[in-house]
């Protein structure tokens, strides 16, 4: 493997100095690419994994991966710039943490208001259900009753 390796870095060093091999050696780096084309996919998986803590949310997660494609896009961390405007957002980041986690419970609490509010109406509709239920019995037992009782007395006056 060491040795074709080595063929091809030779041959690449060589087709690289030389003006005629130029217009050979884009083909054969657009082959390699063609049969490599998903690498810089799978290259942002093996970072994803090194990132990748037990309890780290998705949102971490994407803003990890931020700050790490921006300084690679910068070509290192010796090259970023620190700004005033830098400096700030990082002095701001618990409070806006701390915002979010408001939010967030705000939002959790609306929720399970909704929830609590919506069984109160479906056991509401139960019971609603469960006395129109007995009512047409009742109904039904009163009018079977009056039938007995008009019969009856029907037959007590035409013997």
């Amino acid at each position: 493997m060491s040795a074709i390796y080595s063929s091809i870095t030779f041959t690449m060093d060589y087709c690289q100095r030389k003006k005629k091999w130029e217009d050979l050696w884009q083909v054969v780096k657009l082959c390699f690419i063609f049969s490599h084309r998903n690498a810089s996919v799978e290259r942002g998986f093996s970072v994803n994994k090194t990132m990748l803590v037990e309890n780290l949310k998705k949102q971490s997660l994407i803003n990890h991966r931020r700050a790490y494609d921006g300084i690679k896009s910068l070509g290192g961390v010796e090259n970023v710039s620190i700004t005033k405007r830098m400096l700030l957002a990082v002095r701001g980041a618990k409070h806006r943490y701390r915002a979010g986690l408001v939010r967030k419970k705000e939002y959790l609490d609306k929720k399970a208001s909704k929830t609590q509010e919506k069984r109160k109406l479906e056991n509401k509709l139960q019971q609603l259900y469960k006395q129109k239920k007995k009512s047409d019995w009742k109904k039904r037992r009163k009018k079977l009753n009056l039938k007995k009782k008009f019969r009856f007395w029907r037959k007590r006056k035409n013997p």
